[in-house]
């Protein structure tokens, strides 16, 4: 539909700053498969006359030559010496050597990673919770928001009877699947391993953070929130989990709800009110159980939101927090010897499959698993339409028994839990602070197109484009590494590129 491709660019490339003989081999071919594999392979499937222009994206480090960048050097030399070698050929092969970029680029993730300035433009959100995206490098994402116990529903309908406001579990699946959301992707779509590691309260106003870190078969979804204690301000970890697609196929068959329904003759009083209230304080949103009935080690009931959180439907709200935590919690009385004197609360999600979207109606099929005693219970758990269509998968989800009474125990944030950002750390040494006065007055998108323009229509098999003075440069790398301080072998580089 498009036509043939007429022009390649290669702009691969990875930068691993050490001295060399500080490098193991797999750091060096690190460094060099992207550029010299990469161009290898793209030679063998265009070869000569095969396309217009293949443009060649080097670095001006091959004139400077960094400490620590033999390796990256030989490189950008490579892509140099490749389109020498085909000056006259039919397909016109330009190695363009750039410096430094003032808004991408090597130098201005290095700046902003050791800055803590982040060079990446931030995408707004018009999601229910989360409410920014910052693109990060190698393909992670930072997605922010900044939660009100008062304002947002989830939490202001979801407190302890000591009035703690907690987000509830199922917050954490919901923001998974806006996470998904913000990414373009939707059912269906697993979670994997989700973990909470400690309660997420809410006293007023709260930020949180979920970074999101490219893994073989998926995305590794972290959530922490701002937490500060011994005057160390920064991050503590709240949860964690592996977000992957699913294949469609894969889809399980219909379930029998008049059946199992017949299996459980044991049915609970109307309206249902869940044994956990004696702890939780919930709001209107959470009266969603229509009839609820048990069996022998199951239960099955039949689960509607109201107005409001259809209305939550509408605005974009995916798994609704309050029908999950209902839907996968309601049948918490089937663990042998649950009095209801303690408050259980959500520890783990072994896998929660998503196949299509969670409507306001659902029915919601509990199963005990074995192993189920006073303190702890996992239960497998399906969520499907009156119809037996699977809407969602829910396997080993575990609760755990709190050991005080009312509430949860709020234990204070230590200080050697917090992540605080490197750049927080330390002052930048004379070395980074002339790479980010180099990549303050580097070039610009706008200077950079307009370069490669001009450069091209001189016909040259090599460019070198940049907005600094290459011969001080040079000279600026050749001066003598200053020291590092502290014990051990360091390095700091004057240039990136």
């Amino acid at each position: 539909e498009r036509g043939a491709v007429t022009g390649v660019i290669h702009a691969a490339g990875h930068v691993d700053d050490a001295p060399l003989l500080a490098k193991d081999v797999a750091q060096v071919q690190a460094v060099l498969a992207p550029k010299v594999a990469g161009l290898r392979v793209l030679d063998t499937v265009f070869p000569d006359g095969s396309l217009d222009l293949m443009l060649l994206f080097s670095s001006t480090s091959t004139i400077i030559t960094p400490a620590g960048q033999v390796d990256y050097v030989a490189a950008n030399e490579y892509l140099n010496a490749f389109a020498q070698s085909r000056r006259g050929g039919k397909t016109k092969v330009c190695a363009v050597n750039w410096g430094v970029w003032a808004e991408t680029g090597m130098a201005a993730e290095a700046v902003a990673a050791r800055t803590g300035v982040e060079d990446s433009e931030t995408l707004q959100l018009d999601l229910p919770l989360l409410r920014e995206l910052t693109p990060g490098p190698e393909g992670g994402d930072l997605l922010r928001a900044e939660l009100d116990g008062a304002r947002d529903w989830v939490l202001s309908e979801h407190k302890t009877r000591r009035g703690q406001i907690i987000l509830p579990g199922t917050g954490t699946v919901e923001l998974a699947a806006e996470v998904l959301a913000a990414k373009g992707f939707g059912a269906p779509y697993a979670l994997r391993d989700l973990m909470f590691l400690r309660p997420l309260d809410v006293a007023g106003r709260r930020k949180i953070e979920i970074a999101l870190t490219p893994e073989a078969d998926g995305l590794r979804f972290e959530l922490s929130a701002e937490a500060q204690a011994e005057g160390r301000r920064g991050q503590v970890a709240i949860a964690e989990a592996q977000l992957a697609p699913l294949d469609p196929a894969e889809r399980p068959g219909r379930v029998d709800p008049p059946a199992i329904e017949k299996r459980c003759a044991e049915i609970l009083p109307q309206p249902f009110r869940s044994p956990q209230m004696a702890h939780l304080e919930f709001g209107p949103r959470w009266d969603v159980v229509r009839e609820a009935r048990f069996g022998a080690g199951e239960g099955i009931a039949r689960l509607a939101l109201g107005s409001q959180g259809q209305r939550d439907l509408d605005e974009g709200v995916r798994l609704h927090p309050a029908l999950m935590d209902l839907a996968t919690g309601w049948a918490i009385g089937l663990v042998p010897g649950y009095q209801g004197t303690h408050l259980w609360a959500p520890m783990s999600y072994g896998a929660i499959r998503i196949w299509g979207k969670l409507p306001a109606e659902i029915i919601s099929w509990v199963r005990l698993r074995e192993g189920a005693d006073r303190d702890s219970a996992r239960f497998d758990i399906t969520l499907c339409g009156a119809d037996g269509a699977v809407y969602a998968e829910i396997e080993d989800f575990q609760m755990r028994r709190l050991a005080g009474e009312g509430g949860f125990a709020l234990a204070p944030v230590a200080a050697r839990d917090i992540r605080v950002a490197d750049a927080a750390q330390a002052p930048l040494s004379r070395a980074e602070e002339r790479l980010a006065q180099n990549v303050a007055r580097g070039i610009t998108a706008k200077e950079g197109a307009e370069a490669l323009a001009r450069g091209l229509s001189l016909g040259r098999s090599q460019l070198f484009i940049s907005s600094l003075d290459l011969p001080a440069l040079c000279a600026e790398a050749a001066q003598p590494q200053e020291a590092a301080g502290g014990a051990g072998q360091s390095f700091e580089r004057p240039e990136l590129d």
